[in-house]
């Protein structure tokens, strides 16, 4: 375990170390001299006080030219017989790829001549197939022993110098170890967008989809900085190579926001946070216009601080959403925290606000501004794995959780259907001993005379089985309702009919008055029908005012029906069997609307009267099983129902 845990910590101070650009054969110094203004010319500047320096040079975001000048010397291990052959000519690399013009003067046989490289006067074959610009030197230091070379470096962005005085026999070692590092880079950043177009195949999700385009954006930035496109293409696409660059940046920034906003949209985060992102999103698109326009120091400028509000305005998104997945949250503050500190390593790289040593990081510069978006696209890559994969987890949990309730659903309705079937039975059993006790009270009421104590007795025995009888009457009524089944048998059927043979059934049939009864054929379900006129005379005779008439009325209509909803126009129209019951009922008796089609209600004054309150429940319920509709309308003195059916 020691062992493994010293072998860990050799490699992160093996990432650690920078190469420094030192060979053993000749001594390089370098010294630099800005000119903000672009006004010296070379013979102006050769006499100017230059500063030295040693690594590369950072001058962050800025415009104008910088001269460089470098002084080369053999060393004093130089062996002229062994190491002449193998180091000169010397070849100097000058880097970023990205720089607009790169000029270097030399002092050769007596005159200086001047070579130039950019993208319009680019050498074909490259000599440096890297990032860089490579020139020969055509002295080779015999006499004098020492040579003074100028660099004049025009660039209109962020400007980083990367020079290097390499010997001949090692060139092709660092060009090559340099094209290895730009070649995973871009390999890895492919393997990432491959990955994202597997994620959008799988989920076609915004996220996936956004995701797919940043890495994108990523990709073609590498190729670009790099002078990959160079390599591949012969044609020299220049004015692409001055524009692209900071587009992909905009376009990185612009997709970044969105991207963010679809990874935890979907938690509830808040309003503040949602309207900041759809600004700097349109702040991204907004230094797109203004690089167009020419203003590129700006747009450069806008497009860091659109990047550096977005890490800290997603982090503030994340800690404000509603929903609480602990999981998910603290996956997104651990990510766009080491998106936001790899970020801002690369903005104090550009501009040195601190000396930070430089980080290779397997086969990379961290802090390259060009080649750190390749880290933070995995950074960004294990956010919205890690989000598809909770993401899915939730999903396949939520399915197990329907299935075992589907499950449970199924075992409550088969219970409820056991319940309802016993209940059936016990209505239909309990109803042969009532008429068993019925029969020998009416025989014990026949058998004495009216004013004896036990045909009194008889009497509230028969009151109380008629109640008991009634109340099991209605539970059947009820199930059976709830039992009905579509293709239940439906036979043709004349209203008038039905509604005469159940006036029979009732003792205070006189109080009953049947108007408009009309020769109705209605196509239906006879026993549900019979339930709702039965409930509704039932009711009506039982909660009216006493000795007052019921009105039963029957008619046939024609209504307007489009789309199921009831119109006034006489298009579509279609006829329907109305049968409306209304009865006399006193204030203070009144039902109440809201309620008296729910299960069980019923009103306080007629509590001590037998029922128990479903009545008008089983005839809702039986309206609706037959397409039908019932509606009420109530007055001061007045109730009525009206039952429309459709014929």
């Amino acid at each position: 375990m020691r062992r493994f845990f010293t072998w860990l910590i050799a490699i992160f101070l093996g990432m650690l170390v920078h190469s420094h650009n030192a060979f053993a054969q000749i001594d390089v110094t370098k010294s630099y001299f800005i000119d903000e203004k672009s006004s010296y010319t070379f013979s102006d500047i050769r006499d100017k006080q230059f500063e030295n320096y040693s690594g590369d040079l950072e001058e962050g975001i800025r415009t104008g030219t910088t001269w460089v000048k470098i002084r080369i010397s053999k060393s004093k291990s130089f062996d002229e017989k062994k190491d002449r052959l193998n180091v000169f000519p010397l070849t100097v690399k000058v880097g970023t790829f990205v720089l607009d013009e790169i000029q270097l003067f030399e002092y050769v046989n007596g005159t200086w001549e001047s070579q130039i490289f950019d993208h319009v006067h680019l050498q074909r074959p490259r000599i440096c197939r890297d990032d860089s610009h490579c020139f020969k030197l055509q002295n080779t230091l015999v006499e004098p022993n020492e040579e003074v070379i100028f660099l004049r470096i025009t660039n209109q962005g962020n400007t980083l110098i990367q020079i290097q005085v390499v010997p001949q026999e090692k060139l092709s070692g660092i060009v090559i170890d340099r094209v290895y590092s730009i070649s995973l880079s871009i390999t890895f950043a492919i393997g990432i967008f491959c990955l994202s177009i597997i994620l959008y195949l799988i989920d076609r999700s915004n996220l996936n989809l956004t995701f797919m385009f940043f890495e994108l954006s990523i990709i073609c930035y590498l190729i670009v900085t790099t002078g990959s496109n160079y390599n591949f293409f012969q044609t020299n696409y220049f004015h692409l190579n001055f524009i692209a660059p900071v587009q992909y940046l905009n376009a990185r920034a612009f997709i970044f926001c969105i991207l963010c906003y679809f990874a935890i949209i979907e938690y509830k985060p808040s309003k503040t946070y949602i309207n900041l992102t759809f600004a700097l999103a349109g702040f991204s698109l907004f230094s797109m216009f203004i690089f167009i326009l020419g203003f590129r120091i700006l747009s450069l400028n806008i497009v860091l601080v659109i990047q550096t509000c977005t890490g800290f305005l997603n982090i503030y998104g994340v800690l404000s959403c509603k929903e609480k997945n602990s999981k998910i949250k603290t996956i997104l503050l651990f990510g766009y925290s080491i998106f936001l500190i790899m970020f801002l390593i690369g903005v104090n790289y550009t501009f040195q606000f601190f000396n930070l040593p430089k980080v290779d990081f397997f086969f990379h510069n961290l802090l390259d501004t060009r080649m750190n978006g390749v880290p933070i696209g995995v950074i960004v890559f294990s956010i919205v794995i890690t989000k598809i994969l909770e993401s899915k987890k939730l999903f396949y949990q939520s399915i197990a959780n329907r299935k075992i309730n589907e499950l449970k659903i199924v075992g409550l309705k088969n219970e409820i259907n056991e319940r309802k079937n016993m209940l059936e039975i016990l209505t239909h059993e309990i109803q042969n001993p009532l008429s068993s006790i019925r029969f020998a009270s009416n025989t014990i009421e026949n058998l004495n005379p009216n004013n004896s104590e036990i045909y009194s007795r008889t009497l509230v025995i028969n009151r109380s089985i008629s109640r008991i009888s009634e109340l099991i009457n209605q539970v059947y009524l009820l199930i059976k309702v709830e039992n009905f089944h579509e293709s239940s048998q439906k036979v043709h059927v004349e209203i008038s009919n039905i509604l005469t043979n159940i006036l029979d059934e009732f003792n205070d049939a006189q109080r009953i008055k049947l108007l408009g009864l009309e020769k109705i054929n209605l196509f239906t379900n006879e026993f549900l029908l019979n339930c709702i006129l039965n409930n509704l005379i039932s009711n009506a005779l039982k909660y009216s005012v006493p000795h007052s008439s019921i009105l039963v009325k029957l008619e046939e209509v024609e209504i307007s029906i489009q789309n199921g909803i009831l119109h006034s126009t006489k298009n579509q129209l279609k006829r329907f069997a109305v049968i409306t019951v209304t009865n006399e009922v006193e204030f203070t008796n009144s039902p109440n609307e809201k309620m008296m089609f729910e299960r069980f209600y019923r009103h306080e004054n007629f509590l001590s009267k037998p029922g128990l309150g479903i009545g008008l429940s089983i005839v809702k319920t039986a309206c609706h099983l037959l397409d039908g509709e019932i509606s009420v309308i109530k007055d001061e003195c007045s109730l009525s129902f009206r039952i429309e059916l459709p014929l």
